[in-house]
């Protein structure tokens, strides 16, 4: 009796040992937060009223959502119900699609620095000076129809090239698989990665830059959309993805296992069409079977020919789906013995970041770093094999202290994370 009594004691010495010890060894400061941009729309979006304008005097908001600087947001009131023309540059836009006292006219197609806007409401013209920020751009050298517009990726902005080879569309953060939708948003591909280089998501956007949803893609995302008739999205992950655009769910997948450069997603005659540079797989809807055909394909550029229009909306953003688990490493790391935060570990530069649905660390040194997410009873180790490495908080909860093992050694960052 005495002895289980004594290991029951010495039992809950250690445990009192490794509370206290885990708690003297916390770590002091959280890892920054980085703001998910759908609350930071949500909050602008609570700041614009047309309520108080008027035509002589509007509001008008340059760049509203802070990612589209040639873009604009004119808000007013009318006395009675109508519809307003939009110029911009002395080239009509479009006109407002029904009659309504509340006007919120999204103005796009904008030139750097100095433009003229002009709406037309009952006959009379009014005008307004808008300047836009000075931006420098090495342009391609390209051939655009008239009515196109050309989308390409440039330093992290998708840039949207006219006829005259102008730039009438800058939007930070997204790249240049883009197609227009039925309600006239734009489908893009967020610039956001995962560890092999796939995309986190695919967006719908409108032309100020708006998010209305958000499309995460469990197993990444390889640039390639298309809308079907029914509404719903073909997206190229792993395999061929319906999303139902309402809710974001998989309605069929389509899978293959042929590689090829893939060029353009489509649906065709009650199949789904997946085209390579050389080869291209045909997917029967109804019957989830394929046939590959090996044909040389050309690569498309990303011209789209713009149906201009009243498209921006008071409504709900919202985000769908999430990425997969982050896959640990299996490697046993003793954290009784660390070598504490010192001028050899911050020389690897190593930097963190919380972005609302995953870990990103950075590190400027190419060394073999493992990094330990440990707290009282749990502890994920994973092994960070790039220079910039994403660990998805999926099946992560409460707060964790961070260690990171270079070489031989394991050190305490100092830094925790809140989940």
């Amino acid at each position: 009796m005495k002895k289980v009594i004594i290991i029951g004691i010495i039992f809950v010495v250690i445990l009192l040992i490794a509370v206290i010890g885990s708690i003297l060894v916390s770590s002091n400061e959280e890892i920054k937060k980085v703001d998910d941009i759908l609350s930071l729309q949500t909050k602008l979006d609570d700041t614009y009223s047309c309520y108080g304008y008027t035509i002589d005097n509007p509001k008008i908001v340059v760049d509203p959502y802070d990612n589209a600087p040639l873009s604009a947001l004119i808000m007013f009131e009318t006395k009675s119900a109508s519809r307003v023309k939009v110029y911009v540059n002395d080239v009509f836009l479009y006109e407002e699609e029904d009659d309504t006292k509340e006007h919120y006219l999204d103005i796009y197609n904008l030139l750097i620095n100095d433009n003229k806007v002009s709406l037309v409401l009952d006959d009379k013209k009014y005008e307004y000076d808008i300047k836009t920020d000075n931006i420098e751009i090495d342009l391609p050298t390209v051939t655009v129809d008239k009515d196109e517009i050309l989308f390409v990726s440039i330093d992290n902005f998708l840039v949207g090239i006219n006829s005259n080879n102008q730039v009438v569309y800058y939007l930070e953060g997204f790249t240049n698989n883009v197609i227009q939708l039925s309600n006239g948003h734009l489908l893009v591909t967020t610039n956001r990665v995962n560890n092999d280089n796939s995309y986190v998501s695919v967006t719908e956007i409108d032309m100020l830059g708006k998010i209305y949803n958000d499309y995460v893609i469990f197993d990444g995302y390889k640039s390639l959309s298309y809308q079907m008739e029914n509404g719903n999205y073909l997206v190229l992950s792993n395999s061929v993805l319906e999303i139902d655009r309402q809710n974001g769910n998989v309605v069929h997948e389509f899978s293959f296992d042929e590689e090829d450069e893939w060029l353009s997603l489509s649906y065709e005659n009650n199949q789904v069409v997946l085209t390579g540079k050389s080869k291209t797989i045909y997917f029967d809807y109804d019957k989830s079977t394929k046939d590959v055909v090996n044909e040389q394909n050309s690569i498309l550029e990303n011209k789209i020919h713009i149906r201009y229009g009243n498209y921006y909306k008071k409504a709900v953003q919202n985000r769908f789906g999430q990425s997969k688990e982050t896959n640990t490493d299996d490697l046993d790391i003793n954290l009784l013995f660390y070598k504490k935060v010192d001028k050899n570990y911050d020389d690897y530069q190593i930097e963190f970041n919380y972005e609302f649905d995953r870990i990103v660390v950075s590190k400027k040194k190419d060394k073999e770093i493992y990094i330990i997410l440990d707290k009282f009873g749990e502890r994920k180790v994973y092994n960070m094999n790039s220079n910039k490495y994403y660990i998805n908080t999926v099946n992560l909860s409460g707060r964790y202290d961070i260690y990171v093992k270079i070489d031989d050694k394991v050190y305490k960052t100092d830094y925790y994370v809140k989940i």
